[in-house]
């Protein structure tokens, strides 16, 4: 175990606070740089996997952790899902 001594302004009330926030903070590191995946991520920050990615807004770390070639990959995947079925699309983005 380890004990760590904080200053007095900071704003976590408890202990257990301040253990969760720091769980929660290594998690979204972990899961920023591509070391784990969300679920693993929200297993080491105790919380369920969809309480994980509504909280790395708050830590500013994007949900979406893809690399731009894996993005456009996406894309690319959608856009041909469209052509290949145009219901796929939401009705106010219609073809033009």
């Amino acid at each position: 175990m380890i004990e760590v001594e904080l200053p007095e302004e900071i704003s976590l009330h408890t202990p257990d606070q301040f253990t969760q926030e720091v769980r929660l903070r290594a998690a979204a590191k972990l899961f920023e740089a591509g070391s784990i995946s969300s679920g693993r991520a929200a297993a080491l920050a105790g919380m369920a996997r969809i309480e994980f990615l509504a909280q790395l807004d708050r830590l500013g770390v994007s949900a979406l952790n893809l690399s731009p070639e894996q993005l456009d990959q996406e894309i690319a995947s959608i856009e041909r899902l469209k052509q290949h079925d145009p219901t796929l699309l939401p009705p106010s983005a219609g073809p033009d």
